[in-house]
């Protein structure tokens, strides 16, 4: 989309649902100042926050294969163990075979990826749909990710929002927030964005940094309500107080500009610097476009 920038999300993972970037990032117009914001418009894969990591899965302990799915986990994130895709798929193919869900799903994202197996779609949507059919939500949504991208199959926006808005209807944040890129981006659906800011409210509500982002963006750019930057800084700082570098650059720039907020340079570096810390490389421009910037 045009000056608008796309990121990551979080880190890959496998415990669920996953990330992926749609794009990367692209660099908006600097010379004229875009008011266009750094948008999260990252596509969730396999859930993947360390806060809800590994550990969160253990609560499956009294499912049949979850010792194998534990074991499995401990291989592919090399927690207490040397990293090893090989193992870790043994040891899921064990868990799905004993009829563990989660195992299932996590068996098809390795085959997705390619990570201790050969690459093979066909295999990872053949898993990921035991995975939904015996019940794990995330495998439902990581059927709508195959779709959105054109994984081994023909790329569908239209049967992956279906997909979404089946794991959304079980509660899944992840594919609330996914369903809620389809409605904001007009993806197989009409654009809708009180549709959109309806889904990134609640997948906000449910600690998603990148939906907390996206609803600072809605009120900053009066995306189908009127334009509000304190309510867009608000959004920026939660999402940038949960580690958002996306957030962090945004909200430096509201600070530049003095929108919503007392125009201070101070606090747009620190901002800044923040978000460059995190990789942002638009951020490491902005620094150097304001270290020779006095405060008025």
């Amino acid at each position: 989309m045009e000056a608008t920038h796309h990121l990551p999300l979080f880190s890959l993972s496998r415990h669920g649902s996953k990330t992926e970037m749609t794009t990367p990032p692209e660099q908006g117009h600097k010379e004229t100042r875009s008011s266009k914001k750094l948008v999260a418009y990252a596509l969730l894969f396999f859930f993947a926050a360390a806060t809800v990591s590994f550990l969160q899965f253990r609560r499956f302990a009294g499912n049949s294969g979850a010792d194998f799915l534990n074991q499995g986990l401990h291989y592919e994130l090399g927690e207490g163990v040397t990293q090893d895709y090989v193992k870790a798929r043994e040891f899921y193919q064990k868990g799905a075979d004993a009829g563990n869900a989660q195992a299932m799903n996590n068996l098809g994202a390795l085959y997705e990826e390619g990570q201790g197996v050969s690459q093979d779609y066909a295999k990872a949507r053949e898993w990921y749909e035991k995975a939904a059919n015996a019940g794990f939500v995330h495998a439902i949504e990581n059927l709508g990710v195959m779709h959105y991208k054109g994984k081994g199959v023909a790329q569908d926006y239209r049967k992956a929002c279906e997909y979404y808005q089946k794991a959304a209807n079980a509660g899944d944040a992840e594919a609330m927030y996914n369903l809620a890129i389809i409605y904001d981006k007009g993806q197989g659906v009409t654009q809708d964005y009180a549709k959109a800011r309806e889904l990134y409210e609640k997948a906000a509500s449910a600690g998603i940094a990148f939906a907390m982002n996206n609803l600072g963006v809605i009120y900053e750019e009066a995306k189908g309500v009127t334009q509000d930057y304190r309510k867009a800084r608000e959004w920026y700082q939660k999402s940038a107080e949960a580690g958002n570098a996306a957030a962090m650059y945004n909200l430096a720039d509201l600070y530049e500009r003095g929108h919503g907020v007392n125009q201070d340079y101070t606090k747009a570096r620190e901002w800044y610097q923040k978000a460059a810390d995190h990789g942002n490389s638009d951020a490491k421009e902005a620094l150097s476009r304001l270290a020779s910037v006095q405060q008025p």
